[in-house]
């Protein structure tokens, strides 16, 4: 059986936010640092990389803004954006992510 890229963070995520008082902030600052090459990179690496930076995002928010809406607000940070803005060509996938 193949566990699906973001059932253990859905899990976890779901069982803190279930906590009273739990639902105020998520701040997702995610990434395998790992360094890299596009050009050079197995498709394994590459998966691996976006299950991190975005489907872990995708993930944390699904479980959050419920929990922020039943509570009548919230906020959802994603940080580490630098390396869109300033791209380090030997960490190829954090810059895309």
């Amino acid at each position: 059986m193949t566990t699906r890229p973001g059932s253990s963070l859905r899990a976890t995520l779901t069982s803190l936010y279930a906590r009273p008082g739990a639902s105020g902030v998520l701040v997702y600052n995610a990434s395998m640092l790992a360094p890299d090459s596009l050009l050079s990179s197995d498709v394994a690496h590459l998966h691996r990389a976006y299950d991190v930076d975005v489907v872990g995002a995708i993930v944390a928010t699904q479980v959050a803004a419920p929990a922020m809406r039943a509570a009548g607000g919230g906020t959802i940070l994603f940080t580490g954006g630098g390396w869109a803005d300033h791209p380090g060509p030997p960490w190829a996938t954090v810059s895309l992510g």
